[in-house]
């Protein structure tokens, strides 16, 4: 016998179909396990995506609640703000008008409110902040006085005006001592307190 007719050749055809299933089997569950576990992990991932998105909307939200809250607060403030700024400028305003003084107008009777005109060419001629600028010599000068003030009986009074007092008065040598302005055009507005301290028109507004 020879050797050859030893050697058989090997078939796929002879393999038996149920081995050639199982192995075909294993395979796929094999792959079929794989992807469960990544369909698993996909699935963990997407929950924990999840909640970090709820808690991310949550902090937001919180945040946008604390900012609509600081708003409101900035708001409310200011708004009281100007309230009080509102109630000072008028309480201030209505200290100067409701100052009474212990002088009563010469020209309807009453007791001067507010603000007082003194004559500075009369020896003693008040009028209030309604008769002012008539039943009076347009020629004369007047004080204007927020507040009661003791004025020396030894005050010298002013001429009397031989002419009516317009913008082209020039008071000479005299200097507004609050804008520095070198010589007072027209009205010339003098401290009853102090003894020499002048103001022009545009100051005294």
């Amino acid at each position: 016998m020879n050797c050859s007719d030893e050697v058989k050749a090997y078939n796929c055809s002879e393999v038996k179909p149920e081995h050639r299933e199982n192995k075909e089997t294993v395979i796929l569950k094999s792959q079929i396990t794989q992807l469960q576990t990544a369909n698993s992990n996909a699935k963990l991932e997407i929950e924990t995506l999840k909640s970090e998105n709820s808690s991310l909307r949550k902090e937001c939200n919180n945040k946008s609640s604390t900012i609509s809250s600081l708003r409101e607060q900035i708001a409310n403030l200011l708004h009281e703000n100007k309230k009080l700024s509102q109630a000072t400028s008028s309480n201030k305003h209505n200290s100067e008008y409701n100052t009474w003084h212990d002088v009563n107008c010469d020209s309807c009777g009453l007791q001067i409110k507010g603000y007082r005109y003194k004559c500075g060419n009369c020896a003693n001629f008040d009028l209030c902040d309604t008769c002012i600028g008539s039943n009076h010599n347009s020629d004369h000068v007047f004080f204007k006085i927020k507040y009661p003030v003791n004025i020396d009986p030894r005050i010298i009074l002013l001429p009397r005006f031989t002419f009516a007092l317009t913008e082209t008065c020039v008071h000479t040598e005299i200097t507004c001592d609050i804008c520095g302005k070198l010589q007072i055009c027209g009205i010339r507005y003098k401290c009853g307190h102090c003894q020499d301290f002048d103001i022009c028109g545009q100051c005294e507004l």
